[in-house]
């Protein structure tokens, strides 16, 4: 159950997505981290919870966002999980 997962662990899973990606739709971007934890489905109170935690970390610049998509931010070097509280 998804409620079981820390946003510790769903941002890290969004870090890697765009890390690999570079530039990632917003949405694909939510579904292959949840695909990353093995979940399958992007409900609106999931995706509400993703666009919080991403919010968080374009705040501290480890993303950035532009239209629709994710890429790094000028942090991304700076990157670290442990401070998204």
């Amino acid at each position: 159950k998804l409620d079981f997962v820390s946003d510790m662990e769903l941002g890290n899973a969004i870090y890697l997505v765009v890390r690999d990606g570079h530039s990632v739709p917003l949405v694909d971007c939510f579904s292959a981290a949840l695909d990353l934890l093995g979940f399958k489905r992007l409900t609106r109170s999931t995706r509400e919870r993703l666009e919080g935690i991403c919010s968080k970390m374009i705040g501290k610049g480890w993303l950035r966002q532009s239209a629709d998509r994710l890429q790094l931010g000028e942090a991304s070097n700076d990157y670290d999980i442990s401070l998204l509280k």
